[in-house]
């Protein structure tokens, strides 16, 4: 079998271009999130957080997967407890693991009526009970964080690989809805082959469902 080096010259060079392009959308992104205003984006997480509530009551959605946004990520701090009143069993992942290799999350259930999330080994706040002791089956909507989302799918995340790594084999009708402010919905989005792809994205403007 022969093999052209040249044909393989052109994919890494071209995936070198697309992790340079990520890193700077990355860049930009983070920088316009910090220069919100505590008053401009509590409005933007409280509407968000209205049309996530709204979707879980409008699509009998009885097991969902969220997270905990961090402190300039879109949604604010209650959407894991605006979430968790609206359907029987919500999901929040916790690092399991930061050795070298694949980055591991655990899933664990949180009900906020009876345990507070702890901050976990990276500052996340995270739940405290015990784990799923494997990815959990039967979860109706993942809804995931994300720092851009294009019109086909392509996710730009922090770069941790986390959830590219922990979502790699999810069924192909899996619900993945990226969390993101509107004007992080754009018409591109720079990938790479392993990068996970979203089928809707929630936004302070609604859902809107991928053609993907």
């Amino acid at each position: 079998m022969s093999f052209n080096f040249s044909d393989a010259n052109a994919e890494h060079s071209a995936q070198s271009d697309s992790a340079q392009r990520k890193q700077q959308l990355r860049t930009a992104i983070r920088s316009d999130r910090r220069a919100l205003s505590a008053a401009t984006k509590a409005g933007k997480d409280s509407r968000i957080a209205s049309h996530a509530v709204e979707y879980l009551r409008t699509h009998d959605i009885s097991v969902a997967t969220a997270f905990v946004p961090m402190r300039f990520e879109p949604g604010g701090a209650e959407l894991p407890f605006a979430l968790a009143n609206e359907v029987q069993q919500l999901l929040l992942p916790r690092i399991a693991t930061a050795d070298e290799g694949s980055p591991l999350m655990d899933f664990c259930e949180f009900d906020p009526r009876t345990e507070q999330l702890v901050p976990g080994p990276m500052g996340i706040l995270e739940p405290p009970g015990p784990a799923f002791s494997s990815f959990p089956a039967g979860v109706d909507l993942f809804f995931i964080p994300a720092l851009a989302v294009d019109t086909s799918g392509a996710r730009l995340g922090q770069g941790g690989g986390y959830y590219d790594s922990n979502f790699a084999d999810l069924p192909p009708y899996a619900e993945v809805c990226a969390i993101v402010y509107a004007q992080e919905f754009l018409d591109h989005v720079p990938t790479e082959p392993w990068d996970l792809r979203v089928t809707s994205v929630l936004t302070e403007d609604g859902f809107t469902r991928l053609q993907i």
